[in-house]
Formats: C-alpha cells, sequence, structure tokens
C-alpha cells in the first residue's frame, strides 16, 4: 500500500519527491504492525474499514502529558523526513480533537496541526486548552507545549475536509478545506495558518493524531482517508532539501571541493590551495 514516485502538481512543486501514499486500509482489521503503522495508546487497535482508518479508543480525556497518557496517533515509520509537504482527508464525528501529526520521535517531540472540536455542539475535549472549536498548529518539546499560531474555525461534523502542511526550514503552515471537492477544484482554503519556527524540531514520522475521540462507548469517531507525504525539493536539481548541499541553487552533482559539506554552487569560501603550488623562496645572496 506504500507508493513511492515522483509527482507533478497539486500540493507539492514538480520536482518534489513523494516518499509516501495511502488511500486504502484493510477492511476490519488493525493496520498496528502493518506497513510501517505504530500507534499511541496500548488499548488502540486503529482498525481499518476500507475506505478509512478510526480512532477506535474515546480515551485520554485530561491535560496535555509528554508522557503520552492523553495523546494518540497513528504514525508510520517509511515518512522519515524534516522538510516536506503533506495532505490528507480526514474527518470527526466526535466533538474532540483530531488532525496531524509530523516530525513525529516519541511522546516529548513532535508537531501537530490540530483541529479541535466540530459543528456538533455539546461538551468538547482538548488538551491543549481550547473549549471551542480551533485550528492551531502546536510544537511539543520535552514536558511543555507550545501553540505557534492559532485561529477560530469550525469543522461540519463527520464530514470528510482536507487539509495540506508542512515545514521547511524555520517555516511551518496549515490549510483546511471544509469541502474536499474545493479541494480538488483547485479552489483557495477556507482557512490558513503558518509559523516561523527559531529551533525546529528534527525530522521524524507523520499520520494522524486523536485525543479523547473515537468509537468507545458510542457510534462517533475520528478518521483518517488518505495521507500523502512529499519531501521537498527548493531548487528543483532532483536532490531533496533534506540531501542537498546546496538547498537554494541547482547542483545536482553536489559537487563539494573544499569537503566543509556545503556545495560549490553556494560555498563563499575559497577552495584551499593546490598542493603543489610552489612555496620555496630563494634565500642566497649575491657576495
Amino acid at each position: 500500500m506504500v507508493v513511492w514516485l515522483l509527482i507533478c502538481g497539486g500540493l507539492a512543486q514538480a520536482a518534489d519527491t513523494l516518499q509516501f501514499s495511502q488511500e486504502s486500509w484493510p477492511d476490519g482489521d488493525s493496520v498496528l504492525g502493518t506497513d510501517g503503522w505504530s500507534g499511541g495508546y496500548d488499548s488502540e487497535d486503529w482498525p481499518g474499514e476500507g475506505d478509512r482508518v478510526v480512532s477506535n479508543t474515546d480515551d485520554g480525556d485530561g491535560p496535555f502529558s509528554s508522557s503520552g497518557d492523553s495523546q494518540n496517533w497513528l504514525v508510520n515509520s517509511n515518512i522519515d523526513a524534516e522538510d516536506v509537504r503533506m495532505s490528507a482527508i480526514i474527518g470527526n464525528e466526535d466533538n474532540d480533537t483530531m488532525g496531524i501529526v509530523f516530525r513525529h520521535n516519541g511522546t516529548a517531540s513532535w508537531y501537530v496541526f490540530a483541529i479541535i472540536g466540530n459543528d456538533d455542539g455539546g461538551d468538547m475535549s482538548s488538551p491543549f486548552g481550547y473549549d471551542s472549536p480551533r485550528i492551531a498548529l502546536i510544537k511539543v518539546e520535552g514536558a511543555s507545549y507550545h501553540v505557534m499560531a492559532s485561529l477560530a474555525y469550525e469543522i461540519d461534523a463527520g464530514d470528510d475536509i482536507a487539509v495540506e502542511l508542512g515545514i521547511n526550514d524555520s517555516a511551518v503552515w496549515a490549510s483546511v478545506w471544509g469541502d474536499v471537492d474545493d479541494y480538488e477544484d483547485g479552489d483557495s482554503a477556507d482557512v490558513s495558518l503558518s509559523a516561523i519556527e527559531s529551533a525546529p524540531l528534527p525530522g521524524g514520522q507523520a499520520g494522524f493524531y486523536a485525543y479523547n475521540t473515537g468509537y468507545g462507548s458510542g457510534d462517533d469517531t475520528a478518521f483518517m482517508k488518505s495521507l500523502k507525504v512529499w519531501r521537498i525539493d527548493d531548487d528543483g536539481d532532483g536532490v531533496v532539501d533534506d540531501d542537498d548541499n546546496c538547498e537554494a541553487v541547482p547542483n545536482p552533482e553536489q559537487e563539494d571541493s573544499d569537503g566543509d559539506d556545503i556545495g560549490d554552487a553556494c560555498d563563499d569560501v575559497d577552495d584551499p590551495p593546490d598542493g603543489d603550488a610552489d612555496t620555496d623562496t630563494d634565500t642566497d645572496t649575491d657576495t
């Protein structure tokens, strides 16, 4: 179910490389342990339902905890990158918190684009202190979280929505389309967020996020239908930024004459002198 190829158009730039794509799921079986998927809660089995994977555990109703006790996610080990663009089709029948995690490296190092609540009304829950529908870009590091950007926004309960998000060097961004048809038609996003990161987290995995939202004893859940991840290639030279020794100037051969890990195409430091240069000086004096 994992696809590796090059893609043009849509979210990614023509030169960006599609590292991962999943748009179908096993029907009735847990996805954990298959195709690189792993989860958060020990008790969560993340069953597939053919066109979607669902959160099955309505647990974790409490404050943020870096131990992971109040967080749940479904991440994939085939995704391991720093500069990435992502797209997903997700939804929430329950009235709590879901989203997409990225640069995920365990319980205490990750980003999440969180979509909190919906138009269903009633009680809702979020580990990030919100009590009304909202979207937010959040960084988790160590024992605390930091809201980088947020905005009041309400999705329709149970409807498919499209999201695009990414991180490139210090720039982090996310957008939402409440109508997937609008997204597929290339219309502008309903709402967008962005932030500048002064100390970005290291690269890592990506996937779905759920907090206190799932079947539990009821009939409502949060779900993900598709996830695509592109590795960014800013200069279009065929070498993705994570591996490029000169991200802003095309240098497909990656020449680095002085061995300083900065490509010749953007290295301001002169190469070392030729070892064969004549350095002798004449010390003889006429008598």
